[in-house]
């Protein structure tokens, strides 16, 4: 087998020596990493897509690390310049361009939120993503200083984003309908991560409470289609809050806490759209969700016993 990242990929999940890896990454993201990883090691370009926060970045920067590959990642926007790309001349002297340091020292470049990149920037990608290393006749490019390079084998592309770049979506209005020459480059790659529910859980932990309150509002959220959303970095963000709030307690009895996990809450509801807030709030009481909310408390076991609480009553979607 001449592809090497191919090879290795098929050991580690072949051979039994890598069960233990694989067993907690398939905890993790599940299978679906594998099909991503799978589609990267053979060589294709390869697009994640979903709703914010649903972990595109960390499992595409797991699939290089599970490939043994260094990676390279373009934080994409409407700012994204022609240097960040292919590189050029700044004040400080030439610059190279990630895309192009990936290609030939043999990384994966990881396209972050590529949606939201201006389409006439994007046609700077193009060239690289259509080419396929061929033992028999390497791609080359050429950069700004003349200087020729050739493809690595090991070069591969993953980009990420919160839509598919062929539809609007209004939860995401700073994303752009992309070339069809750019989406050519990704057809029969694109992968559509949902809300890990697994992952989520087991990153909150100790806070299952918190967790069961959260996922709640979530499909809460999703039951009325609303445009709010519960993310996975919204729960983590209360994670933190919770984690402070139990270490004042613990470690500082008389200081008062400014930030806690009630005032957190009326912090989310207050900036809820003003035109689902009435309805939201009264699904939040309808399911009991702000009775849980005042009776919230750090310690492990009250929070083992209110998640199996909330667990009878939550919401399926």
């Amino acid at each position: 087998m001449k592809n090497e990242v191919l090879k290795k990929y098929t050991e580690k999940t072949t051979e039994a020596k890598y069960l233990k890896e694989i067993t907690k990454i398939a905890k993790k993201f599940g299978e679906i990493f594998f099909e991503i990883a799978n589609n990267v090691a053979i060589g294709n370009n390869t697009f994640i897509y979903g709703e914010a926060g649903t972990g595109k970045t960390e499992i595409a920067k797991e699939i290089a690390l599970f490939l043994e590959l260094d990676y390279e990642i373009i934080n994409c926007s409407q700012w994204t310049s022609p240097i960040d790309i292919i590189g050029g001349y700044t004040p400080e002297g030439y610059v190279e361009g990630k895309l192009t340091r990936a290609f030939h020292k043999g990384k994966v470049i990881i396209l972050d939120e590529l949606p939201k990149i201006e389409p006439n920037t994007a046609g700077l990608l193009n060239e690289i993503l259509s080419y396929k290393y061929n033992e028999e006749n390497v791609p080359k490019i050429t950069d700004k200083l003349g200087n020729e390079f050739s493809m690595h084998p090991n070069f591969r592309v993953i980009a990420t984003g919160n839509t598919n770049m062929k539809e609007i979506n209004t939860k995401y209005s700073a994303n752009y309908l992309q070339d069809l020459s750019l989406i050519d480059r990704f057809n029969g790659s694109f992968f559509r991560l949902q809300f890990n529910l697994k992952l989520a859980k087991e990153l909150m932990q100790p806070y299952l409470a918190l967790f069961e309150i959260l996922n709640n509002i979530r499909m809460i959220l999703v039951e009325i289609g609303s445009n709010e959303i519960i993310s996975l970095r919204t729960m983590l963000d209360f994670k933190r809050t919770a984690e402070y709030q139990e270490y004042v307690v613990n470690n500082h009895t008389r200081a008062k806490v400014f930030m806690n996990i009630n005032k957190k809450f009326k912090l989310l509801i207050e900036n809820f759209n003003d035109t689902e807030k009435e309805t939201i709030m009264a699904e939040m009481e309808r399911y009991g969700i702000l009775n849980y909310i005042n009776q919230f408390n750090t310690n492990e076991i009250e929070q083992v016993r209110l998640a199996k609480e909330m667990q009878v009553i939550r919401i399926e979607k």
